[in-house]
């Protein structure tokens, strides 16, 4: 693998780390909040997630994170990647370049909503940001996290990462429906006009 691609990955990590302990943005429907009952989806049930249901998407929240955390490690340990299955076609193909022009744009796209809406927030009470890059999507962080996956998946094509990014991309999106699902809720008319001026990613 090329230095430079490997330079992005290590910078990809870096930037999320920066953006978790410096631009923390908490989540009603975040794992910590669903196992710790502090979520409104578990406070009151107002959207029937049972517990079943709330197991899966636990599940799959580890999936997802082991699944993102996959690269980390073949930087690391280099000779896993033959563990995880290479995909032959596809590195046949060598999508490492698209691959790397998705990790910059995702992480480009993830640092300027988390940005914009930590601004806005730490101004104002009210969780509804409409301008900006949430004119464009109601959920970009989570669309750049999707095409930072996507962007893995490019470099490190092997059948496990496949498998783990589908995970990843649904489990993403049950996150997002349940998200809105509250602001639906709590925001009333508001939020509708929202989403309805306002496509849920691109």
């Amino acid at each position: 693998m090329p230095d430079y691609v490997n330079i992005i990955i290590w910078g990809v990590y870096a930037l999320q780390v920066v953006e978790l302990i410096f631009l923390p943005l908490p989540s009603e429907v975040s794992t910590y909040r669903l196992l710790s009952g502090r979520s409104e989806v578990t406070e009151r049930d107002a959207l029937g997630i049972k517990p079943f249901t709330r197991g899966v998407l636990i599940l799959g929240t580890v999936i997802s994170v082991i699944t993102f955390l996959i690269p980390f490690v073949i930087q690391l340990y280099p000779d896993v990647l033959i563990y995880l299955l290479p995909i032959t076609v596809l590195v046949e193909l060598s999508p490492a370049l698209i691959g790397v022009v998705l990790l910059v744009l995702g992480s480009l796209l993830t640092l300027t909503a988390v940005i914009q809406i930590s601004k806005f927030r730490s101004k104002n009470e009210m969780p509804l940001f409409t301008s900006g890059i949430y004119g464009f999507s109601r959920n970009p962080i989570t669309l750049g996290l999707d095409i930072i996956m996507v962007g893995f998946f490019l470099v490190y094509p092997t059948w496990v990462l496949l498998g783990g990014t589908v995970i990843y991309l649904m489990n993403s999106h049950y996150h997002v429906v349940l998200e809105e699902a509250i602001l639906r809720e709590r925001l009333g008319d508001t939020y509708r006009r929202y989403a309805g001026n306002t496509r849920r990613y691109l």
